[in-house]
């Protein structure tokens, strides 16, 4: 189990850095800037760990709800097989 969800947690980090990147790169309308100047953008940091979160969490928690049914289900039926 402890390796599933260290799994988990190396996919979910994944999932949430690609969107985070997609959405930095994509980033028509400077939500990503503290001050909307034309000559500069100060990258909002607070913002970006937000989107990743966002991201991160909900990837993770159904990750690992999923590798739990499989888990429990897989006991179930394997313990069923070895009774006489």
């Amino acid at each position: 189990m402890k390796n599933l969800l260290i799994f988990a947690v190396i996919v979910s980090i994944i999932i949430a850095s690609i969107v985070l990147s997609i959405a930095i790169e994509h980033n028509t309308m400077e939500v990503f800037c503290k001050e909307i100047d034309t000559s500069e953008c100060s990258f909002d940091y607070f913002y970006a760990i937000f989107i990743w979160l966002t991201w991160f969490i909900p990837t993770f928690v159904a990750q690992s709800a999923v590798y739990w049914l499989v888990l429990s289900l897989v006991k179930r039926f394997s313990n069923r097989g070895l009774k006489p």
